[in-house]
């Protein structure tokens, strides 16, 4: 019997998953206005690249995270960041929204990728990062998380666990003095996404262990 336990925290906990173990389908789903990440945690902070002793323009950077295969944000003071290995679920950024932090941008890539794109989201107040807090979880399936995420002004993406029981409402993370993110769009997300239907086909067993973070 599948087990997953998500604990939605307050401002100092990020979620936590304790064990899973079972079998889990790949999630084919994707929705309009949403970029689809396969099996990565966007709640877990992960910096692959710091350069923050540099001071370089955003196109620099995106130039830089297009040659990484991992990378999937950066921010203006010079991180980049990836999305953590998860099996159990999978994560969607809201290409439109940033939630409180107002409308995103749809930005190209670099001069040496002219084909890749970023969505970018802005805050003045320095309240932003390429990482997310859970901020409320639901057993939905897929499209109904997706819609609750797009009704909610404050929500900029979710993730849904791989049995499609559990969605989880993301917010960004407040990082101060971060005012600028630009979230790398997967090459399969620069088409309009159409929903699909779930393989049939299986995936594990896999056993997975989170701890929380306080």
């Amino acid at each position: 019997m599948r087990r997953f336990m998500f604990a939605t925290a307050a401002a100092t906990c990020s979620l936590t998953m304790l064990i899973l173990l079972c079998p889990t389908h790949a999630i084919y789903d994707d929705f309009d206005g949403f970029l689809h990440y396969h099996e990565v945690d966007a709640t877990a902070d992960e910096i692959i690249f710091d350069a923050s002793d540099m001071i370089l323009p955003p196109d620099v950077w995106s130039a830089v995270c297009e040659e990484i295969p991992r990378c999937v944000a950066f921010n203006n003071k010079g991180f980049l960041k990836a999305f953590p290995r998860n099996e159990s679920v999978d994560t969607y950024i809201s290409k439109t929204h940033c939630g409180v932090h107002g409308k995103a941008n749809l930005t190209e890539g670099s001069c040496l990728k002219p084909n890749s794109q970023f969505v970018h989201c802005h805050d003045d107040r320095g309240n932003l990062d390429t990482f997310y807090n859970a901020k409320a979880n639901y057993p939905l399936p897929p499209h109904l998380v997706a819609d609750a995420c797009r009704r909610d002004n404050r929500c900029a993406g979710f993730m849904v666990t791989q049995d499609r029981q559990i969605g989880v409402l993301l917010e960004h993370f407040v990082s101060p003095p971060v005012t600028d993110i630009w979230t790398r769009v997967p090459m399969q997300s620069n088409a309009t996404p159409t929903t699909t239907g779930i393989s049939p086909s299986l995936r594990g067993p896999y056993r997975l262990r989170l701890s929380e973070e306080h």
